[in-house]
């Protein structure tokens, strides 16, 4: 997959922004993903762009926890995030705290 080359959305304090890509029946290192996980709110992604570390009203740093390239798999909220096209591709505007896990 060619990466999408986000040039006019930059995330800000807390969010990502990345490319949705379809959910694969299994993965490179041989599981079987049920069809239940394709039900859910679950999405797979490559992250495109990422804001900078932001501060918590206690004070407390938080960096963002993936990086541009990385593939990630993430639960939509939609009170805190946001879907949108961009370039003929749909994108998601996530929070740090929407994204479950990264995928190798």
């Amino acid at each position: 997959m060619t990466a999408l080359q986000v040039k006019n959305i930059s995330p800000l304090a807390g969010y990502v922004v990345v490319e949705q890509t379809e959910m694969p029946e299994k993965t490179d290192s041989g599981i079987y993903l049920p069809s239940s996980v394709k039900e859910q709110d679950q999405h797979m992604g490559q992250v495109v762009a990422v804001s900078k570390e932001y501060v918590t009203e206690s004070g407390e740093k938080v960096a963002c926890p993936v990086k541009v390239g990385d593939t990630v798999l993430f639960k939509s909220s939609f009170q805190h995030d946001m879907e949108m096209e961009v370039e003929g591709k749909k994108v998601n505007l996530l929070r740090y705290a929407s994204i479950l896990a990264t995928v190798k």
